[in-house]
């Protein structure tokens, strides 16, 4: 595994034709990086707001987990350049426990066409 915060060095020795899938634990960096490369990103970080109210994600306003407010919760999102990523909600906390944000384990079926 890679431990890099540069999607290009972490993509560098993919060929055109290879699926890439890119694993990261802050999306935020899909935004603000080339990702024209990868296929597919999964992500986690940001709790699924890890506070709710009703389902509203309010405390990702606060600009402490994400500088994308909702974008980034969870689930289907797109990377700057249009890339699909995915966000998990994950199973962790940080600080404070879970307030109406349930932990997600998600598993992926990848298939070649």
């Amino acid at each position: 595994m890679i431990k890099t915060r540069r999607i290009a060095t972490a993509t560098y020795d993919a060929n055109y034709n290879d699926f890439v899938l890119l694993l990261m634990h802050n999306p935020d960096i899909s935004m603000q990086q080339d990702t024209t490369g990868v296929d597919l990103i999964l992500a986690g970080h940001t709790h699924g707001g890890q506070i709710t109210f009703f389902g509203w994600a309010f405390y990702l306003y606060l600009g402490r987990i994400t500088d994308y407010n909702l974008r980034f919760a969870y689930g289907w999102a797109r990377s700057g350049d249009d890339v699909p990523v995915y966000v998990t909600r994950g199973l962790g906390r940080y600080g404070v426990p879970r307030i109406f944000a349930r932990p997600q384990v998600v598993i992926f079926t990848m298939r070649s066409v």
